[in-house]
């Protein structure tokens, strides 16, 4: 009788992933549009205030990047993802007790702090992009649907549960949330590389003479680059890679926080925003998806580009959604652009730097990407609160996705030194 294959062990890490995106979104700036109004309210602050809140939030996380990047690429994620969820989800229940900017502002912070190490963004991504090589544009894509689908099944959960509980008890509930989607799938599934479980990428078969070589360290491979820390930073592709996603990092989470409060300010009616948002969360899976195995086919440089600019588009019509239809046709664009800068991101770093030392590469932008990210709905609050409204803003944000397509297109694949190929 034939022996059934058992299912590549990767597919498990994807689904770590996915269960860690779908906590994300539980915490994304998406769902914090449904707090901003209620919270305040409540706190007496003004939407600059909230937005440099978040900013603090980004702040830490980019802080800690390096620090996690350098323990990812030396312990693996297991422990690491596990412990920085438990952390997390405290920190989001302690959300019940504030009373003032700054105790928002240290809750958050620590959030922010774990964040880094437990959230979607740098430990699953890196540990995916190294237990595939060949499947990568896939297995990534299935990993950022997490978000995706976060946002359709919590947009209308938190809308409603601040409705019945109040702002401070649905925060109680979604730390529950991060801890039961994170850290019991961490410990079980995270494994560092393919290698120390003598298996290869993709699941191919292994050869009795790599059996040897079981080991945390990935093996290099024809099939895709390597490039150490210190090797990527003398490329021009590296900073203007690292540019691209800054800029496109921080108009996306300017407009992650701020979409939501800006339709409401125009007359649309919280029920139609979260609906909108589920449409937004589906269309975001199937988008995700599609560039995933596209990015398998053709240039990743000219997908990046590409969705940049759609989402540039989207904000036009954001920028005048007074009504449902305008609202929904809103998420209707931005759901088939925006969700994809998160595969894509995680997929051209991998793609032009490769595996073995992708935590530091990738935890070295950690910086200044977060504080972009910060910045970002700092500046469209203080704009807000200055002109008392969102035009000027949003205007300012589609500048910066097309500056953002501009730098990547001078992003190509870097080629290694001469040195090392010979």
């Amino acid at each position: 009788m034939k022996r059934r294959r058992m299912p590549f062990f990767g597919w498990w890490i994807v689904l770590t992933g996915v269960l860690s995106g779908v906590a994300s979104a539980a915490t994304s700036p998406h769902i914090a549009g449904f707090f901003l109004i209620p919270m305040t309210g409540a706190l007496g602050i003004g939407r600059a205030s909230f937005s440099m809140v978040y900013s603090i939030r980004t702040v830490s996380d980019g802080a800690a990047g390096p620090v996690v990047g350098r323990l990812l690429d030396r312990y693996g994620p297991r422990l690491l993802m596990a412990a920085g969820g438990v952390v997390a989800g405290f920190a989001l229940m302690s959300l019940v007790a504030v009373q003032n900017f700054w105790q928002f502002t240290l809750a958050m912070g620590v959030f922010g702090i774990a964040s880094a190490a437990c959230m979607e963004r740098l430990v699953p991504m890196v540990t995916v992009a190294r237990w595939f090589v060949r499947k990568r544009g896939r297995a990534i894509a299935l990993v950022s649907t997490g978000m995706s689908i976060g946002l359709a099944i919590f947009s209308p959960i938190t809308q409603g549960l601040i409705d019945w509980i109040g702002w401070r008890w649905t925060w109680v509930v979604l730390g529950g949330f991060v801890w039961i989607l994170t850290v019991p799938s961490a410990l079980a599934f995270m494994r560092k590389t393919p290698e120390m479980m003598g298996l290869k990428p993709d699941g191919d078969p292994v050869d009795a003479d790599v059996i040897h070589s079981i080991q945390d360290e990935p093996h290099d491979s024809e099939e895709e680059p390597w490039f150490s820390l210190a090797m990527a930073r003398r490329t021009r592709t590296f900073w203007f890679l690292a540019m691209s996603m800054v800029l496109g990092n921080g108009a996306q989470s300017a407009i992650a926080v701020h979409q939501i409060p800006a339709i409401l300010d125009n007359g649309v009616s919280p029920m139609a925003i979260s609906v909108g948002m589920v449409v937004f969360g589906l269309l975001g899976i199937l988008s995700k998806i599609i560039v995933g195995l596209l990015a398998e086919r053709m240039s990743i440089q000219l997908l990046v580009v590409l969705t940049m600019i759609g989402t540039a588009a989207s904000l036009i019509i954001l920028m005048y959604a007074d009504s449902v239809s305008m609202s929904f046709a809103y998420f209707v664009l931005a759901g088939f652009t925006r969700p994809t800068t998160f595969p894509l991101a995680a997929l051209v770093w991998a793609d032009y730097f490769g595996r073995k030392h992708l935590g530091s590469i990738q935890g070295a932008i950690q910086p200044p990407l977060l504080l972009a990210q910060a910045g970002g709905p700092l500046l469209v609050g203080i704009l807000y609160d200055w002109l008392g409204g969102y035009r000027m803003a949003f205007s300012v944000i589609i500048g910066m996705y097309l500056m953002a397509a501009l730098a990547m297109m001078y992003a190509p694949p870097p080629k290694l030194p001469e040195e090392v190929n010979q």
